[in-house]
């Protein structure tokens, strides 16, 4: 956490490899849950469990390769990766179109029955700020989710619908 950058911080990984695996790492970082700079880290860490370590570093450094994780982590109903991923870039959340819908599902994922309101104005956000090819995509993943997780297809194709219409 002390390093200048994400590169110097992976190149200290490299020569540490034990680090991401040892169960005290992500207990520490947890007891720092008040930092942001830790909750990313320990972002990193959940990333890392199931990624490779350039794969972490390209998610974490590169917007757009963050944006397909996420979408990946959407199409495959991974809410840990997902959560990981905008956990360890916190800017993805701010992007527009992006950051709205990915934050939804996230909430639609791990099926929150009180975000109810916020996936309705996360998603509303998300349908102004997309284009028409864009609101059809992400309807077309949701509705594909809603396949998947038959306890929440009734939420899941009425999210759906909510960002069809801008």
């Amino acid at each position: 956490m002390s390093t200048p950058d994400w590169e110097s911080s992976f190149a200290w990984l490299i020569d540490h490899p034990g680090f991401l695996d040892d169960p005290l790492t992500a207990e520490l970082l947890l007891r720092l849950a008040d930092d942001p700079v830790a909750v990313q880290h320990v972002a990193v860490v959940a990333l890392a469990a199931s990624h490779s370590l350039g794969e972490v570093q390209d998610i974490v450094t590169d917007l757009e390769t963050a944006t397909a994780r996420g979408m990946q982590a959407v199409e495959n109903g991974e809410a840990r990766t997902l959560a990981a991923v905008l956990g360890a870039v916190p800017s993805l959340a701010d992007a527009a179109c992006t950051g709205p819908y990915l934050t939804a599902v996230l909430h639609l994922l791990d099926g929150t029955p009180s975000a109810s309101n916020r996936i309705d104005d996360l998603l509303g956000d998300a349908g102004a700020q997309a284009n028409p090819m864009e609101r059809k995509a992400g309807a077309v993943r949701l509705r594909r989710l809603a396949d998947h997780f038959p306890d929440r297809e009734a939420v899941m194709l009425a999210a759906a619908q909510r960002l069809s219409r801008p």
